[in-house]
């Protein structure tokens, strides 16, 4: 016997089974008997079995079961139905289409911190946009506004890996789910402090040019921290980056822009210099600046969280024609939902928590140890048992799927040379 007639035989069994069960597995109100209904006895109420259950009151008890039964027939059999041989045509192995519009689950309960939770739902609600996308944007926007000197120890023995919060962001959607609105709205407190510290930089430094020279001799030149960017170069952002080790966030309204600045060079050595760029950027880390008319330069900490929105067609020939460089591989994809109109009504108290949440979150310092000199000694953040046991299962998850993922192709390969 072949593994396909094993496979339509076993099917065959199930579907017996699911008409008429053994008297062992057979709960009370099943049928005993599979009989053959008289169509005439089936009150007229449309072509779909769906629409004879709608109305199972004008039905015989026992042809309501008999419906039942067939319709779970109907589910064995669609399930356990053989594969096309074609690869292409499996559902298991048929390339997916990452972007394509699909039903979104709603934003789960409990998942996100209240503060962030609650801004997504109300704002959401009152914009008429997609909450997730929402929590999403204000997840890269809390990454950005948490200092980078602030590191957590992944595993507990390993003393060198150590992470920032830095993340890249990309809701993807139709000009109709609003995703200009949605990052400035989950943007706007940043936006608001990166205003201020820029103004404080403006007095600071008209105070500093208005002295004399032998007093500047003296005197440390202010130093433009910020906390964003926008439309901005790879040399424009360098500077912006020597005085602010903390990190910011990359805002961009469209995506398809930023990837395509980096192939304005015609030669493509531009592009990948670019490109290079932005690849340390999200790693973080020290960073040389080496140029003829400027000099060289040192960034202390080369570190960018993004959030930029993007249609579904621009992103999809990126991917098509991505650099096999993992830049693309970066971003966090959100599909957006459908749009809606939202609500007209006074400003939740919700988003002024969230705006004091990001506030706080920039005034953040790293812990330090103990004694006289403890202020020179880092203490990175460590997961607690339940988060390390947690982060340690998910890693042995992803490590059989990716072992399952691996022998799954080599078979398929393996087929095809047959």
């Amino acid at each position: 016997m072949t593994d396909a007639q094993a496979k339509i035989e076993t099917r065959d069994d199930n579907v017996a089974s699911a008409i008429n069960p053994p008297a062992a597995k057979k709960p009370a109100f099943v049928a005993t008997p599979y009989k053959w209904i008289d169509p005439s006895t089936i009150p007229c109420r449309g072509e779909t079995t769906q629409n004879w259950v709608a109305f199972e009151e004008d039905i015989d008890p026992q042809i309501m079961e008999w419906m039942r039964q067939a319709m779970a027939a109907k589910e064995i059999i669609e399930s356990t139905a053989p594969q096309p041989a074609n690869d292409n045509m499996a559902s298991e192995s048929a390339p997916v289409d990452l972007w394509q519009r699909r039903a979104h689950p709603p934003l789960p309960f409990g998942l996100l911190p209240p503060i962030i939770e609650e801004f997504a739902r109300v704002q959401g609600e009152l914009m008429g946009v997609d909450p997730g996308g929402l929590a999403a944007a204000a997840l890269a926007v809390c990454a950005a506004a948490i200092p980078n000197s602030i590191k957590l120890r992944v595993k507990r023995h390993d003393p060198n890996w150590l992470e920032s919060a830095r993340l890249w962001v990309a809701p993807i959607g139709d000009p109709s789910t609003k995703k200009s609105p949605l990052i400035s709205a989950a943007a706007a407190p940043l936006k608001r402090i990166d205003r201020d510290l820029f103004r404080s930089y403006q007095e600071a430094r008209r105070k500093y040019d208005a002295l004399s020279p032998d007093v500047k001799k003296d005197t440390v030149t202010p130093k433009h921290v910020r906390l964003r960017l926008e439309d901005t170069t790879i040399e424009a952002a360098q500077e912006v980056l020597k005085d602010s080790p903390d990190g910011v966030l990359c805002l961009q309204d469209e995506l398809s822009g930023w990837f395509g600045s980096m192939d304005k060079y015609s030669s493509g050595r531009g592009a990948a210099k670019d490109r290079g760029f932005w690849l340390q950027a999200f790693n973080g880390g020290p960073y040389t600046v080496n140029r003829i008319s400027r000099g060289a330069a040192l960034i202390e900490n080369l570190s960018v969280s993004l959030l930029g929105g993007i249609q579904p067609e621009p992103i999809r020939a990126l991917a098509s024609e991505a650099h096999d460089d993992g830049l693309l591989q970066r971003l966090f994809p959100i599909v957006l939902g459908a749009a809606g109109a939202g609500v007209d009504k006074p400003m939740p108290e919700a988003t002024a928590a969230y705006d004091a949440m990001i506030a706080r979150l920039t005034r953040l310092r790293r812990p330090s140890g103990e004694g006289s000199l403890g202020k020179y000694i880092d203490v990175p953040l460590q997961f607690d048992e339940a988060a390390q046991e947690l982060r340690s299962s998910r890693a042995a998850l992803l490590r059989h799927a990716m072992r399952v993922g691996v022998s799954k192709q080599e078979t398929r390969l393996a087929s095809r040379k047959i």
